[in-house]
This record gives C-alpha cells, structure tokens and sequence, in this order.
C-alpha cells in the first residue's frame, strides 16, 4: 500500500491545525448563520439605497 505524506492527507490523525474549515454540523450552521447574516444586512442597505433613490427622485 503507498504511503502518502501528511500534507497531501486529510486524515484527522495528520492535521496539523492550519485547516480552517468548519469541523462538524455546528461548525457548518455557524458559518451558514453568518453568511444568513451578511447576506441579510446587504439586502437590506440595497433596499434602503433603492428607497431613498426613489424619494429623491420623486420630489
């Protein structure tokens, strides 16, 4: 069976802690909160930008 060195492998045994993906379900629904997050905000300012746009427009 080949050997290969732990840089190439992803095996939990040769980590090496530099990996910064998320570990687990909870670390996958933290991130996926976050991203919710972020894209919720920026919505927001669009509607916001867009709003006023209209009511300077408007007048």
């Amino acid at each position: 069976m080949p050997t290969v060195p732990p840089e190439l492998d992803h095996y939990p045994e040769f980590d090496d802690g530099d990996d910064d993906r998320p570990v687990g379900l909870l670390g996958v629904l933290r991130r996926a909160k976050v991203l919710t997050w972020l894209t919720i905000a920026g919505l927001v300012a669009l509607s916001v930008g867009a709003l006023s746009y209209l009511i300077v427009v408007m007048r």
